[in-house]
């Protein structure tokens, strides 16, 4: 699942760095109802960055996985989640991906470009 999730990540993070993120002219929580009818799973939360964690969400009826993104605050006990930052939602086959980062929220946008420059290259 961790493998799964990080294709998933370096894909989406790809996409976000060959596209600009417009302000979207809906109300920021229609972009959030995409995520209607996921199932999070929690025991799979994956640190990403200094202040953000990856979470996985299962759509088992339409078969969809998402990755959501959370602004977090983190210590050795765990991670405490304070907003929801973006997701990325894909089919089984990976083809079909659907994006979106608040884009208010910079310092993910930031951190995704980087990885997904750094994973490219390693690639």
């Amino acid at each position: 699942m961790k493998t799964f999730l990080t294709k998933m990540i370096i894909t989406t993070l790809f996409l976000l760095s060959c596209t600009v993120l417009p302000t979207s002219a809906l109300n920021a929580e229609d972009n959030w109802q995409a995520l209607d009818g996921f199932t999070p799973l929690p025991s799979k939360m994956t640190r990403f960055g200094e202040g953000y964690v990856v979470m996985p969400y299962v759509n088992r009826e339409q078969s969809l996985t998402a990755a959501v993104f959370f602004a977090a605050s983190c210590d050795i006990a765990g991670c405490e989640l304070e907003r929801r930052a973006g997701y990325a939602i894909t089919n089984a086959d990976g083809s079909d991906v659907k994006l979106y980062i608040d884009p208010r929220d910079r310092a993910l946008i930031a951190l995704v470009h980087r990885f997904s420059q750094s994973a490219l290259n390693h690639n």
